[in-house]
């Protein structure tokens, strides 16, 4: 939406991201979910500029079978994918005939659904019981609502503790609150766990500001603070014009943001959600430079920000 500078704004964001660079070298998912969900993402959008209802159905199938990829690698991604479906009946619904939007939403719908549930069918003949994509869910949630339970992944330490999942919400609900605040800290990185990625930046900041800055502040603003007030930054800026098209966007962001809260956390979860970030940011950013440019360009401009540097590195 904010055209070429606001994509290199994205690109260059996701080439600099501490989270995806730790993740690229390990062997959990989240960097190929994060590439599927971008696709699936861009090849929605990509169905809604076709011309003829002939080519948007086929590029309501291609972007379906990414959305099925998608959910084969994370299951919890299937929200996104109903999402999906429907924005794309709604954008149908201004552009074209409400048949024709529900029936390409449809086809949509059907292609992302067909490989996970061909998958759930042939597990199930072979186990001889109903095997869904994915059985981790009511245990994720019980792990992450129980009276020891910290927020993100800790059985190791202290084991699981009873009542938990919806029996600890009902008998606890100011714990459980509590709780669901300390997960949406920990999914945007605030808070630091096991699996939150390394910052070097942290300690060049620290020293930037000679100290006078708490090193916990830096980290938690760096390693996801940073992000999470740009984001809410730039869905006001959108506005209600901009809403009416892009609402999916921070829409993924949310639904998968508070799967998380309800359940387990951690940033590692978050991973998958960052080039969609970064791409809703992408246009204030690019905004803002462009509307700055011309001053950063200025030598006075140039050499304050290479002083900063040097103290930043030195």
């Amino acid at each position: 939406a904010g055209g070429r500078s606001a994509a290199w704004a994205a690109a260059i964001l996701c080439a600099s991201s501490a989270g995806l660079r730790a993740y690229v070298g390990t062997l959990q998912y989240e960097v190929v979910t994060a590439t599927l969900l971008l696709v699936s993402v861009a090849l929605a959008v990509h169905a809604t500029d076709a011309v003829g209802t002939s080519q948007y159905y086929r590029r309501a199938i291609v972007a379906g079978l990414a959305g099925a990829l998608l959910i084969l690698t994370r299951e919890p991604f299937v929200i996104a994918i109903a999402l999906l479906a429907a924005w794309l009946a709604h954008q149908g619904f201004r552009t074209a005939h409400r048949a024709l939007a529900w029936r390409g939403s449809a086809i949509y719908l059907a292609a992302a659904l067909s490989l996970p549930l061909a998958w759930a069918a042939v597990q199930s003949v072979r186990e001889g019981r109903i095997i869904p994509v994915a059985e981790k869910g009511p245990k994720e949630f019980a792990l992450g609502n129980h009276p020891t339970a910290n927020g993100t992944y800790n059985e190791p330490l202290v084991g699981m503790a009873e009542p938990a999942g919806i029996f600890f919400i009902h008998q606890y609900p100011r714990r459980a609150a509590v709780l669901f605040g300390r997960k949406a800290l920990y999914f945007c990185g605030v808070l630091r766990d096991g699996w939150s990625a390394p910052q070097p930046v942290n300690a060049w900041l620290w020293r930037a500001t000679t100290g006078l800055v708490p090193l916990p502040l830096i980290g938690a603003v760096a390693r996801g603070g940073w992000l999470l007030a740009l984001l809410i930054i730039s869905i006001w800026l959108l506005g209600r014009p901009g809403l009416a098209r892009w609402s999916v966007l921070p829409a993924i962001v949310a639904a998968i943001w508070a799967i998380h809260v309800i359940s387990l956390s951690s940033f590692r979860f978050a991973v998958p959600v960052l080039p969609l970030s970064y791409v809703i940011v992408s246009g204030p950013i690019a905004a803002f430079v462009g509307r700055f440019g011309d001053a950063l360009r200025m030598p006075s401009a140039a050499v304050a920000g290479l002083l900063i540097i040097g103290i930043t590195v030195a």
